[in-house]
């Protein structure tokens, strides 16, 4: 997960043939969910200085961040953005308020519009625009089914 977090693994990658997903990885993000007890998440978003703790498997991506964290990652998080461990946000992102699930890849230079969603594991290309309704279902939804991630 924290391979995924960094951008250094990805679910699905682009190669001769078409997209080709990992199944060994997207076999540990479901089993993570197995591995997790539900527990009090911090790091959600903020709105006029306060944050909003949530009840859930998946630590936010910004649990335990300050200013030195996002100015290493690069990119822009607005208030009301929610982006779940794992998820890979690349430099001169833009994310508005909006939700990116784990396992994404949201290529350099994207911009999530307000409420736009990327879904767990979905891979999104460089220098794109995702809009309200611009949800992006994952690699799940897309190559074969991801499973019952629910327990």
């Amino acid at each position: 997960m924290a391979a995924l977090d960094a951008g250094e693994l990805r679910v699905a990658e682009k190669t001769e043939q078409g997209w080709q997903v990992n199944q060994w990885v997207k076999k540990a993000v479901l089993l993570y969910f197995r591995l997790n007890d539900m527990q009090l998440i911090e790091g959600g978003p903020f709105m006029v200085g306060t944050t909003t703790p949530w009840f859930d498997k998946i630590p936010s991506k910004f649990q335990g961040w300050g200013e030195d964290e996002f100015r290493r990652a690069g990119f822009r998080a607005v208030p009301g953005c929610i982006v779940r461990y794992s998820a890979y946000v690349a430099p001169d992102v833009v994310l508005l308020p909006s939700f990116v699930n784990l396992g994404a890849h949201v290529g350099e230079g994207t911009m999530v519009d307000t409420w736009a969603t990327v879904g767990s594991c979905a891979q999104i290309g460089n220098i794109a625009y995702l809009r309200r309704c611009g949800h992006r279902r994952g690699v799940g939804a897309v190559a074969g089914g991801a499973g019952d991630y629910r327990r």
